[in-house]
């Protein structure tokens, strides 16, 4: 895992949002959420602002 994997984890957690909740807010299904959670995927450069403005 790296880095933006762990934080994203972290913060929807803390927040206590499911994957679901944050996929729907930011427009992305809530496998891709668990994709980047996982390291599997990486978030698109222009998802991070979206994330940014969320948490």
């Amino acid at each position: 895992m790296n880095k933006v994997s762990l934080r994203i984890a972290d913060l929807r957690k803390k927040t206590k949002v499911t994957q679901q909740e944050l996929a729907d807010s930011i427009g992305v299904l809530f496998q891709t959420i668990s994709k980047w959670e996982t390291g599997v995927n990486m978030p698109d450069i222009t998802i991070l602002p979206l994330l940014a403005d969320y948490f």
